[in-house]
């Protein structure tokens, strides 16, 4: 009899079996359905996949191919150095084997770090992406090229520890690591309060102090036999609000003008709070030595003009007191023939300057 069984046995696992295996469960759903016991708080349910460490798993790396695509184990123990298929095997959890290599099974950024392995894109259309924190260094890139603090709200360009709002560090000295590009192409902006830096490089506003001398100096000079139309024959310097005392030298080609008119404007131009006076001359463009009123213009108390070398040339030096009641650009311009407008042929020579120093 015991035989009998043994061959019946035999002969039933040896036919195919098509059909479907369930465990627990008379109509399995699947190739192989298992069912738990809910009512049995004694017994554990789940199903177990072959538990392995890694040092063992690798040294079957040679056993696995394509042919073992969709294999699944436990890694229990990282006690070896990954490398093969087991090389992105780090810590111990579900892998499975893609022909290849093991893969992390349920990893993803949120709970393992990851390597890209080709460029890639993010196409947020009108969704946003919002990122929140409360470390000091909350997202950076490559270390200091970009730091977010989000701890104290502050954002770090060449550094990963940024002292105020925003924070450049260009790890050369002498150099800010800020430029501003297309300035000069760019119109320019309304008149206001000056920036500088201060003492611990912040880009600050600037209240200058009483004594502060801000000066415009004219480097430019016309070549010999140069006849080309310069636009330095003007000087300008950006000043806020206050009192000024003001003092001019200039040396001045005139190219050979009858008169020569001096215009002060204020506010990059416009003809807000400008004016000028009209120099005299004795018909050889030779101006002698002249006191002119200014009180009625409000800008000067006292001015003179010295004689030239008699026929183009012209020694112009203005002394007096400017107040500025909109911040702004003071440009002083030369004219000619009653004309309050630029003259291009009007040069100023080497060593010409305009200074105002702050009173109040």
């Amino acid at each position: 009899m015991k035989k009998n069984l043994i061959f019946f046995i035999h002969v039933l696992f040896s036919l195919p079996i098509y059909s479907q295996v369930g465990i627990n469960t008379a109509t399995p759903l699947a190739t192989l359905d298992v069912t738990g016991n809910p009512s049995s708080p004694s017994i554990t349910d789940g199903i177990i996949a072959p538990r392995i460490t890694l040092a063992e798993l690798t040294i079957k790396n040679s056993a696995y191919g394509t042919s073992q695509n969709g294999t699944i184990i436990y890694v229990t123990t990282i006690n070896g150095t990954p490398l093969g298929d087991t090389q992105d095997i780090n810590t111990p959890g579900y892998y499975y084997h893609d022909g290849t290599k093991w893969n992390s099974i349920g990893k993803n950024i949120y709970t393992a770090d990851g390597t890209l392995t080709g460029n890639r894109a993010v196409t947020m259309s009108a969704n946003t992406l919002a990122f929140t924190g409360s470390a000091t260094n909350a997202f950076s890139i490559d270390g200091t090229t970009l730091s977010v603090d989000a701890s104290n709200n502050r954002t770090g360009f060449g550094t990963a520890t940024p002292n105020n709002t925003v924070e450049i560090n260009s790890g050369t000295a002498s150099a800010s690591g800020l430029r501003l590009s297309q300035i000069n192409n760019a119109t320019a902006p309304s008149p206001g309060q000056p920036i500088g830096v201060n003492a611990n490089g912040d880009i600050v506003t600037v209240n200058f102090p009483v004594g502060t001398e801000l000066v415009s100096v004219a480097t430019t000079d016309k070549p010999t036999g140069d006849d080309t139309n310069y636009t330095n024959s003007q000087l300008s310097i950006n000043v806020p609000i206050g009192k000024y005392s003001l003092e001019t030298f200039l040396i001045y080609t005139s190219g050979g003008l009858n008169d020569i008119k001096v215009k002060l404007l204020l506010n990059s131009g416009t003809m807000q709070g400008s004016g000028y006076w009209l120099a005299p001359n004795n018909g050889n463009s030779n101006t002698d030595e002249t006191d002119i009123d200014m009180t009625l213009h409000d800008f000067f108390s006292y001015d003179f003009i010295g004689g030239g070398d008699g026929v183009s040339q012209l020694v112009l030096t203005l002394k007096g007191f400017l107040n500025v009641t909109a911040a702004g650009t003071i440009t002083l311009q030369f004219g000619n023939n009653g004309n309050v407008i630029l003259q291009p042929d009007a040069i100023l020579r080497q060593n010409s300057w305009l200074k105002l120093t702050k009173l109040n």
